[in-house]
């Protein structure tokens, strides 16, 4: 199973100095044996400066089930 969530990180650019972005993290949820794993398949850093909207945005991919070889282009309709 993937799981998409979005975390929280500190960025900087020579313009306009220090900010707060929002990545967008796909992991594979896996359980064996009982125990449960999740291994990062992908990160795509810095896409949103709105934290309920990097929260709507994970949801949605959730909630759609997305591949995550479609992740790129789901962030780029999104912020489009």
């Amino acid at each position: 199973m993937v799981h998409y969530d979005y975390i929280r990180e500190e960025c900087s650019d020579s313009e306009t100095g220090d900010y707060i972005s929002y990545a967008i993290i796909a992991v594979r949820i896996k359980e064996n044996d009982g125990a449960v794993t999740a291994d990062e398949i992908c990160t795509v850093h810095d896409v949103f400066l709105n934290e309920s909207r990097a929260r709507e945005f994970a949801g949605i991919c959730n909630k759609l089930g997305l591949s995550p070889v479609h992740i790129y282009d789901a962030v780029q309709d999104a912020i489009g």
